[in-house]
């Protein structure tokens, strides 16, 4: 694909399926190519192919990289939503609540999407700013459906507790697209749902790919933990350690709980 028609097209794509089956490190080589090759510099389709190179930079732990590429970005672009929420996601990652309120605040406001109001939550939750966190989720609660299934269905069973929606809403989702991320939203509403081995199955399919994402590793290990399949479970768990800068503030505290506080003898590593 890339060889017979090079571009920026051709590139990202490429770069999305390295992504996919693993291969992180090709993704972000193939998506710096995007952006080399792309000649209409300061439009927004250049800010997109930079974003989603800070993105993978960011899942790789290159926090420098990702926020200088984003800069840059945003200083063209400035409400730019998707550049301003993976900084904030990095903002997010290193304990810097308050600014990651301050540009989760902005970007929430451009685009009033769930994965936008579920990260801005976050960010006031442990910004002590419980008040105005609720009001965002009163907000999130009356259109989300509409807007995004997928990402609902996993707040539902992640923070929410309506684990019957929050299936109903994954496997009305995957009636539509039948992709990884969709497979582990089901996963994880079956799993909030108490139907461990129906979780354990969808869980599985999605695993089959062998996409490298820090929440696919964490509902893993939760679900082959209440599965009883001790080994994997450390498995995933340790696989979600490595990219536990991807994970939100309260998946993070979940997993740790999870493993760590129930379990002395699991610690965490360093992901340096």
């Amino acid at each position: 694909m890339v060889d017979q028609r090079p571009g920026p097209q051709s590139y990202s794509r490429a770069a999305h399926l390295r992504w996919l089956f693993g291969d992180l490190d090709g993704a972000i080589e193939l998506m710096a190519l995007a952006v080399q090759a792309h000649v209409v510099s300061g439009s927004e389709s250049t800010a997109w192919f930079q974003t989603r190179l800070a993105m993978y930079l960011f899942q790789a732990g290159q926090f420098d990289p990702a926020e200088k590429i984003l800069t840059t970005t945003l200083a063209r672009h400035s409400t730019y939503a998707p550049a301003l929420l993976v900084l904030g996601r990095i903002h997010l990652a290193q304990e810097n609540h308050a600014q990651a309120v301050k540009i989760f605040t902005i970007a929430e406001t451009i685009n009033p999407l769930p994965e936008y109001q579920w990260l801005l939550i976050e960010a006031l939750l442990n910004n002590g700013q419980t008040e105005l966190a609720h009001a965002v989720e009163q907000r999130l609660k009356r259109t989300a459906i509409t807007e995004d299934k997928r990402t609902y269905a996993l707040y539902l069973a992640s923070v929410a507790g309506d684990a019957a929606l929050a299936q109903q809403l994954a496997k009305a989702e995957l009636d539509v697209r039948q992709d990884v991320l969709t497979k582990d939203a089901l996963a994880w509403s079956l799993f909030a749902a108490q139907q461990v081995p129906e979780a354990l199955m969808s869980i599985k399919q999605a695993l089959s790919t062998g996409t490298r994402d820090a929440r696919l590793f964490y509902h893993a290990a939760m679900i082959t933990r209440a599965a009883g399949q001790n080994q994997q479970s450390l498995h995933w768990y340790q696989q979600a350690l490595l990219l536990q800068h991807m994970l939100y503030p309260s998946e993070r505290e979940n997993l740790f709980s999870t493993f760590v506080k129930n379990q002395p003898h699991v610690t965490t590593v360093s992901t340096e």
